[in-house]
């Protein structure tokens, strides 16, 4: 190997005498709950495989004259490394923790350091001393690595005692990073700018496809191999922008074909045949390209046409990317417990598509299933919207009018103002469920609404609603708040055939512990609360009527654990139960984490008046504290107790639901 090219463990690294400085020119640490529980759930992933060695990527630096390393790629990952080894550490310095870590001795000091930035560097020097977290919310700390290591302990709280050692001993000794020092002489703009402007390797998902086009390359006849590879081509082109509604992938004749004729909004074939049927394609010009230049090729129906100025809209974001997109395919169209981890992309299609007896029509039926999933989860599934100056949740269906006209209107509920109507019961619901799980990876909830559409004939609303209010109800109380482990997601998804309905249906059935400080093991369990909340109360008030969910991730206790000089502690246990919790943004907790509760009223006051509010059950402990004029173990206790009633009156209510309703 390259003297310029070191391999290191994480131990290695984070134990090498050499001083890493992030310089001026790099942006802020920035690093969320997203790519930190990526991160975290990465290596937790191949430590339960045994894997030997995980390769976490590549540490890009530059010596300088003094002799230190400046980081110019990978200072987000190396950044977050360095908080996971202090954050290890200091439980091992923690009075009755029970959560040890193995042996941190050889993390003797930080290397890690910031150019012109002191509030960085001093906010590392005071979590390394383990200085109270509430103490580093003010001007002097950096805000986003304060946040990054609160978001490593939410995502290690769940590893305890010997999973917890598994893990750091795994993380420490078998991740291993790859360190690449460019020379001396490098021109650093030059180098940034070769960075920015190189070409990208196959991804992933690229890879597949072209394992599945080399299947079809053995189909004898040469115009049926052909005409396939070309519905290959199209169909996974059409799918591969997340972004893009399915339709705006084909010419404007194929569209009237496979979506309905004058329509748009209709899945009209019903196998890969009369998928093939459907396509227009030229052998002429198919024929004399090879399969590589095949999987390159642009796709006929993109851009603009006779039919509309503007076929690709970008004004919708999805909620999950393509390659696991391929995965939650996979699962519905084989109904096996295929991961839902893109890493693992290529090793689920060779074990449960491409390895199999037929695996030319293993491909051709995939690929049909492909083109039914992405069409229903367009219209469907929510996605983020952008338009005349909003973003919001939307969830629409792509209508023709006529040749001139075509446009995105409600799926289930056309004439409705946008917050009444079965449309935004669904938008609300599907929209919780996502604000849940920030990950791309293991979205359950996602893959159980591909599982429900694609066994309808056709959807109807009120049925789609009650599967996926009973999947609510089965995920909070058969999983997150049952007496045992809970229920795994495959079972309740795949494997309940007559009824949809929680198990779990009355306060005995329920470890009301999983409701503590810490002890929530998924914030659905206050997302699904807030739906419920605004199911109740969006008739009779404004605030409530027009609340959308967001990714509140930081559970904040509304009488603060820490409270400001002058306000004394809340003595009792009433402090971390659930009636004193509610969820907010990272950025506000640490703004209010140590304000007495009716100092929080003030600061929430103005958003309310502008009919915002992070949370709904927020909203309930602010109204309630002001009609008290308190906010004390009387008032924890009081909401503590409708809050879990509310949860468990929406058991009463599960409607039976089976597939084939519709």
């Amino acid at each position: 190997m390259s003297d310029a090219i070191s391999e290191f463990s994480i131990k290695q690294l984070l134990s090498d005498d050499s001083t890493y400085v992030v310089p001026m020119y790099q942006r802020n640490y920035a690093w969320g709950e997203s790519e930190i529980s990526q991160l975290v759930q990465d290596v937790v992933d191949y430590q339960q495989k045994k894997h030997q060695r995980y390769y976490i990527g590549t540490l890009v630096v530059y010596k300088r004259q003094d002799g230190g390393l400046e980081v110019i790629d990978g200072q987000q990952r190396f950044t977050t490394l360095s908080l996971l080894a202090i954050y290890l550490k200091n439980l091992n310095s923690t009075e009755g923790s029970s959560l040890k870590s193995p042996e941190m001795d050889w993390y003797k000091q930080l290397n890690i350091g910031f150019d012109s930035r002191p509030k960085s560097t001093d906010t590392f020097v005071a979590i390394s001393q383990r200085v109270a977290l509430h103490r580093l919310s003010g001007d002097n700390y950096n805000e986003g690595i304060v946040n990054g290591y609160t978001l490593i302990e939410k995502s290690l709280e769940k590893l305890k005692g010997k999973s917890l050692q598994k893990f750091s001993k795994y993380l420490f000794d078998n991740v291993h990073i790859m360190r690449v020092e460019v020379p001396e002489d490098t021109d650093l703009n030059h180098y940034f700018e070769a960075m920015n402007n190189r070409g990208e390797q196959l991804e992933k998902h690229e890879v597949l496809k072209a394992r599945m086009m080399a299947v079809l390359n053995d189909i004898e006849d040469g115009d049926d191999r052909e005409s396939k590879i070309n519905a290959l081509q199209k169909v996974w082109e059409a799918c591969a922008n997340m972004e893009r509604y399915i339709q705006y992938g084909f010419t404007p004749n194929e569209r009237h074909q496979l979506f309905g004729k004058n329509d748009w909004g209709q899945f009209q074939i019903d196998d890969f045949d009369e998928l093939v049927g459907c396509l227009d394609y030229s052998s002429d010009t198919s024929k004399a390209m090879s399969l590589s230049k095949i999987i390159r090729k642009p796709v006929h129906g993109a851009g603009k046409s006779k039919e509309g100025k503007e076929e690709a809209p970008d004004r919708f974001n999805s909620v999950i990317n393509f390659s696991n997109f391929l995965l939650h395919v996979l699962r519905v169209h084989t109904q096996e417990n295929v991961s839902l981890d893109d890493k693992q992309l290529i090793e689920q299609f060779e074990g449960y598509l491409l390895d199999g007896d037929d695996p030319i029509e293993a491909v051709e039926s995939f690929v049909f299933a492909l083109l039914k999933c992405k069409y229903l989860f367009d219209q469907c599934v929510i996605k983020r919207e952008y338009s005349q100056g909003n973003d919001t949740w939307s969830l629409k269906r792509l209508k023709w009018y006529s040749k001139k006209s075509v446009s995105f209107i409600n799926r289930f509920d056309e004439s409705e103002d946008g917050y009444v109507g079965v449309n935004r019961q669904i938008l609300m619901l599907l929209s919780a469920f996502h604000v849940s799980t920030p990950t791309l990876v293991y979205k359950h909830w996602l893959s159980a609404a591909l599982c429900f559409l694609y066994s309808e004939k056709e959807v109807d609303a009120e049925a789609y609603l009650g599967y996926l209010s009973n999947l609510a109800k089965r995920f909070v109380f058969d999983r997150f708040l049952a007496l045992d482990e809970g229920e795994p997601y495959f079972e309740m998804i795949y494997q309940t055939k007559d009824s949809f309905s929680p198990k779990n249906r009355k306060s005995r059935h329920i470890d009301s512990n999983k409701l503590l400080f810490g002890k929530v093991e998924n914030n659905f369990v206050f997302n699904y609360l807030d739906y419920l909340l605004w199911q109740k109360g969006k008739g009779d008030d404004s605030v409530i009527k027009e609340f959308e969910f967001t990714f509140r991730s930081s559970v904040e206790h509304f009488y603060p654990q820490h409270p400001m000089e002058g306000h004394p502690p809340l003595e009792g246990d009433e402090l971390h139960e659930f009636g004193n919790l509610c969820l907010i943004s990272h950025s506000k907790n640490s703004r209010l984490s140590n304000l007495p509760p009716m100092a929080k009223l003030a600061h929430f006051s103005a958003a309310i008046k502008q009919k915002t509010i992070d949370s709904l059950k927020l909203y309930e402990m602010i109204k309630l504290a002001k009609e008290n004029g308190d906010w004390s173990e009387d008032e924890i206790e009081e909401h503590g107790t409708e809050m879990l009633n509310l949860l468990l009156f929406s058991t009463s209510k599960t409607k039976k639901v089976t597939r084939g309703q519709g």
